[in-house]
């Protein structure tokens, strides 16, 4: 009994004591971080206020002291962390303000957008002056042509089959984002695509070739962004293309063989879904895209890391590796991107791909790769400016090494004939959030 007391005792004074020295400690780090956030040291504050977060003293003024801090020195995606750690103590107007604002400018456009609709209504209105985007317009439009000779003089296999060789296209789209109640965004794309082709075709002993092989194509994208949880977003998206192209029926039913000009439609369709985690210096995306094109189903997984090593915009990577498997090969292809801030309103983009592949999709299956050609590498450059709050303007330019084969009507033939053609491409988009 006695011994039993004395433990007690011991117990009691040691948590008395660890307690008062957690007291102490808590009272040096609060008056510390003042001082500093009085003198606006922030780059001591912020170290000061991260030890003492991470040492577990939190409440509301030394993560808000610490946030403030991070937001000052523009690394919005930790300082969104510490205000997230405030508003469980405090939920006020000014950590709301500061938290939408580390979101919006830190790329958690979704985190923002939610918490925009639970603010108090004075504040919701006066961000909303400030700046809205209900509706985002995207007009875009690329032409790209073949930086090689005409391959007509090649010498083509005299077995059946056809060859399509690309030389040049422009596609004209527009682009409808909009908001579906406080938890989705919706993303309507029309586009439009003239292609110039030029083919070969032996068929009946006879040799054809078309310089002016050329197809249009009519797309349809609808894309879904919803918000799940703080820092989670589910994305579903589906596009429907439709491509009509011209064809030549050969009759050998009379004594006399006969040409016969007509026109064939082929309707291509894919369905994407990704969900996707962001962290303070970086964010994770798993997508996966079903895939029907040219008559033929694949299946393309992606991991896709996105990189932020100032928790802001003023640099950025994105790094993609993807699987296209169908019921005869699996193929690899990754995509690197990188972009940083020039000047107040000028961001540079660059970016590469690498893969042999044909029949694939991008941009969360917002972007197809429908045609017949292989892709092998693609380098590019874009300049994003923003001309005002709510106007950007982008131009780019790309160069791509794409490869077409000779496809044989005999199944199983091992004739390939493949031609390797370079391409220069241009594109501008304009985007108008209202």
């Amino acid at each position: 009994m006695f011994r039993t007391a004395v433990l007690i005792i011991v117990l009691i004074s040691f948590v008395s004591i660890k307690g008062k020295a957690q007291s102490q400690d808590y009272l040096y780090y609060d008056s510390l971080t003042y001082q500093l956030y009085l003198e606006k040291d922030y780059q001591s504050l912020l170290k000061t206020g991260g030890e003492a977060v991470d040492l577990g003293f939190d409440g509301y003024y030394l993560p808000m002291r610490t946030g403030i801090a991070a937001f000052e020195l523009k690394m919005y995606r930790v300082a969104a962390g510490y205000f997230e750690l405030a508003k469980v103590y405090s939920d006020n107007d000014l950590v709301n303000e500061y938290l939408y604002y580390s979101y919006l400018w830190g790329d958690e456009k979704a985190d923002a957008q939610m918490l925009k609709g639970t603010m108090s209504e004075s504040l919701r209105d006066e961000i909303s002056g400030r700046s809205k985007h209900n509706l985002t317009v995207d007009f875009a439009a690329a032409t790209m042509f073949n930086s090689k000779d005409s391959p007509a003089n090649q010498k083509f296999p005299e077995v059946e089959g056809f060859q399509v060789i690309p030389d040049h296209f422009t596609n004209a789209s527009l682009s409808i984002k909009h908001r579906l109640g406080r938890s989705i965004k919706l993303t309507h794309t029309f586009t439009y695509l003239n292609k110039g082709n030029e083919k070969y075709t032996y068929s009946n002993a006879m040799q054809l070739y078309d310089s002016t092989f050329n197809t249009n194509q009519f797309q349809y994208y609808l894309g879904s962004e919803i918000w799940l949880a703080n820092s989670w977003s589910l994305n579903v998206g589906g596009h429907f293309s439709s491509v009509s192209f011209p064809g030549t029926i050969i009759d050998t039913t009379g004594s006399d063989i006969r040409l016969y000009d007509t026109n064939y439609r082929v309707r291509d369709f894919i369905l994407s879904a990704s969900i996707l985690k962001d962290f303070n210096r970086f964010s994770l995306e798993g997508e996966v895209v079903w895939l029907n094109l040219n008559r033929n189903l694949s299946f393309q997984p992606s991991l896709i890391v996105r990189l932020y090593p100032f928790a802001n915009l003023n640099l950025y990577t994105q790094s993609r590796f993807s699987l296209l498997m169908n019921d005869n090969t699996t193929s690899f292809f990754q995509q690197q991107k990188i972009g940083f801030k020039v000047l107040s309103r000028l961001w540079l983009e660059g970016s590469y791909f690498s893969g042999n592949v044909s029949g694939f999709a991008l941009n969360k299956g917002a972007l197809l790769f429908n045609g017949l050609e292989e892709v092998n590498r693609i380098w590019g450059a874009d300049a994003i400016v923003t001309v005002s709050q709510n106007v950007s303007v982008a131009l780019g330019y790309q160069f791509r090494k794409q490869s077409n084969y000779f496809f044989p009507q005999a199944d199983g033939s091992a004739i390939s004939n493949k031609i390797e053609m370079n391409y220069s491409l241009f594109y501008i988009k304009l985007s108008w959030a209202l």
